[in-house]
This record gives structure tokens, sequence and C-alpha cells, in this order.
């Protein structure tokens, strides 16, 4: 797959050929040329924030289009047709937030996961973070408000 359908692979000159393509960057391809909305599954989420060290063999996506399956050079991608109700009115990058959170669980959350979080998003960004997921399960929010640290007391 070194050009088709979802653009050309960056070449890579220290294994000198090119690189497998991006999964979340086909996804959202995919997505788009579907006219679909999609939101990452946890454990997706997870590893699109470098909070999971498992090498993902499939990538999941929430979807209000069709179930459909994808195969990237060896790596699948899922598409499930969800109502991804929580996450509606969400930026991409909120939703997969919400994702991740729920994804570890509220008792897997510590300081260094908030620390990662944090770093992740400039203050400013924080509190639109916080107006855009006022509405999702009240312990996520919680723990966004301590990510987001003193800006939650602005909002």
């Amino acid at each position: 797959m070194s050009g088709g359908r979802f653009g050309r692979n960056r070449q890579n000159t220290f294994l000198e050929g090119f690189a497998a393509p991006d999964p979340a960057r086909v996804a959202l391809a995919i997505a788009r040329s579907n006219q679909w909305t999609i939101v990452p599954d946890g454990n997706t989420a997870l590893n699109l924030l470098g909070l999971s060290t498992q090498v993902a063999a499939h990538w999941i996506y929430l979807t209000d289009g069709r179930t459909r399956l994808y195969n990237l050079d060896g790596t699948e991608l899922r598409f499930l047709h969800r109502c991804i109700k929580e996450t509606a009115g969400l930026s991409y990058e909120s939703a997969v937030i919400v994702q991740a959170i729920k994804a570890l669980g509220k008792d897997q959350i510590d300081e260094s996961v908030i620390r990662k979080l944090r770093t992740m998003k400039a203050s400013r960004e924080w509190k639109v973070a916080l107006k855009e997921c006022r509405y999702v399960t009240s312990w996520v929010y919680e723990i966004i408000k301590t990510i987001a640290g003193e800006e939650a007391d602005h909002v």
C-alpha cells in the first residue's frame, strides 16, 4: 500500500523502504470519505494517547456508520456501529480523552496518568475540554477537572 486511496506512505530512510501507514490517520480518512463520526474505543484511545504500551493489532472505532472491517497491512481497523451519544458534541480530542479515562477506570487513574494527560493540552485547551465534557459521566468529568487543575475552578 504505497499510494492508493489513503495517500502516500512516508519514506523510512532507516529501513530503506516505506513506513507502515498510521492506523489512526487511515481511520479518520475512512470516516471522512464515508461521512461517519468516529470515536476510538477505550483501548484504541489508550494507544492514541500513549497510555498503553501494548502494540495494537486491532484498532477499534465506534461509529454512527455501518459496521465494517478493514485490513491494513496486518492491522485490523474495526468500525462498530454504536450509539455514541456520550461523546456527541465533543471534539475528537476530547472524545479520545473521555474514552481513555473510561477504559482505565476510576481506580486506575493515578498521579502519573494525570500528569501525562495534563501535558497533552495547553491550559486554555483544557478550559475548552471542560466545557465540552460537562455532560459526560460524573466521575470522568471529575477526573478531567483534576487534570485541568486550577482551570476547573474558572469554568
